[in-house]
């Protein structure tokens, strides 16, 4: 089957309730306005399975996707930062899953969901941040123990709320640089969990932290190196990248920035800058979506099921763990 441009954004922003295909058969050179023949991969997806063709692979591999799973599982020892911790840990005492309406704790769902990883013999686990809902020992080790104990490789970046104490002093530049080194570093598979890159049965997947909603220089550079790989490439990311249909709350969204946050009393936190993202993250994105190699971008953040696509690359966004959530990713 295939689909127009504009029928399948139009699907896609809603989110996709039975399978399609996207074919990415080529990608405009914006020098020449010439389509080159250099994407080879093909999606088929709905809104919790996606099969992806990539004809590199000398064998297949399975994916499950875990993003926004919002644990907090506190002890004694986490009572001293309660003054920064208590909104969020009141926020998700108990969910109801998204298909059963049973209630249980988000730690619970994550198990549940790393027992279906087992079952399905999953190769690789994608966490792309908001797994904690604040930067708790108990809670980091929670999870790390029970990730350990499926034996099941993992790659993990951040999201805003893993490392975010609210109300505590200091910029979000600082905070994360802090508890990231503190208390996530054990979670971290790479030297640098600002980004990193991991060669997987011949996939390069690369992550990076976009969880302040911009990125840095080195993280520019970095992925500018691994975009001259010859690898096929899969970015994960827990803020989703700026695409058309995405709003102002997107990594890379040209307006935003002070006058569209509306989430900074409520979270304690500074608020965005008046300046807006920046240059450097401007530059990223259009790295990103010139990538020749680019199969897809992994992301989480909203809390609910999207697959967007433009002539320049594939991005999912899946749906929040703490409700059961989760999307099994085949690549053959």
């Amino acid at each position: 089957m295939h689909l127009t441009r504009r029928k399948f954004l139009k699907s896609a922003t809603v989110g996709v309730a039975v399978p399609f295909f996207i074919s990415q058969a080529g990608f405009a050179n914006e020098s020449s306005g010439q389509r080159q023949d250099v994407r080879r991969f093909v999606h088929c997806t709905n809104d919790e399975q996606t099969t992806i063709i990539v004809p590199e692979l000398a064998a297949p591999f399975t994916v499950m996707h875990m993003t926004d799973t919002h644990i907090s599982c506190d002890n004694e020892n986490d009572e001293e930062y309660l003054q920064y911790s208590k909104r969020m840990r009141d926020a998700y005492v108990s969910v109801n899953h998204y298909r059963t309406g049973q209630q249980f704790t988000p730690l619970e769902s994550f198990e549940n969901l790393l027992t279906t990883a087992k079952e399905k013999k999953i190769d690789l686990i994608f966490l792309t941040g908001d797994i904690i809902n604040y930067p708790s020992e108990t809670a980091v080790h929670a999870v790390l123990e029970r990730l350990e104990a499926t034996g099941i490789p993992f790659l993990y970046t951040a999201g805003n709320h893993d490392w975010h104490y609210e109300g505590m002093e200091g910029n979000a530049d600082f905070l994360r640089e802090s508890w990231v080194e503190r208390r996530l570093k054990p979670l971290y598979r790479g030297d640098d969990p600002m980004c990193s890159a991991t060669l997987f049965k011949g996939v390069n997947m690369v992550c990076i932290d976009d969880s302040t909603y911009r990125i840095s220089e080195r993280q520019l550079e970095f992925y500018r190196e691994q975009k001259s790989r010859t690898e096929p490439l899969v970015l994960l990311m827990h803020i989703p990248i700026y695409m058309p249909t995405l709003s102002a709350g997107s990594c890379g969204h040209p307006e935003w920035g002070e006058a569209v946050d509306r989430g900074y009393l409520i979270e304690r936190r500074e608020r965005w800058p008046v300046e807006g993202c920046g240059k450097v993250t401007l530059d990223f994105v259009q790295e990103v979506f010139s990538t020749p190699n680019l199969v897809g971008i992994f992301t989480g953040h909203y809390h609910g099921s999207q697959t967007i696509v433009t002539d320049s690359g594939v991005q999912y966004i899946t749906s929040a763990a703490a409700q059961g959530c989760s999307r099994i990713i085949r690549f053959e």
